[in-house]
């Protein structure tokens, strides 16, 4: 029972830390005309599995949403490198990892 309970502590532990954190600097911010979802880059991203293009996505239909946005606007407009971690899903479109929050220096 013991050896249960700790393998299923760990099994936790691990299932929470498997989103995937990137550093570095914003490039290809990108959105169109017919959705609220704003597509972007970072440099030498580590992105989770479900992804096929190397890239983010924030939803922007929301406040959190234009929030994110609105930091990572500010750090590429002044260089500075992000600290990014994403969801580790890939439900706002398809191949892209949805972000979870954004952190500048």
């Amino acid at each position: 029972m013991r050896y249960g309970l700790i393998l299923l502590i760990g099994l936790l532990f691990s299932a929470s830390s498997s989103a995937v954190d990137s550093t570095g600097k914003v490039y290809d911010i990108y959105t169109h005309q017919f959705a609220t979802t704003v597509f972007f880059r970072i440099e030498g991203a580590k992105l989770a599995d479900c992804t096929t293009s190397n890239r983010y996505a924030i939803d922007t239909s929301n406040a959190g949403g234009e929030l994110l946005f609105s930091v990572l606007l500010s750090a590429q407009a002044s260089g500075k490198e992000v600290f990014v971690k994403g969801t580790d899903k890939c439900d706002i479109h398809t191949g892209t990892e949805t972000l979870a929050w954004i952190k500048t220096e």
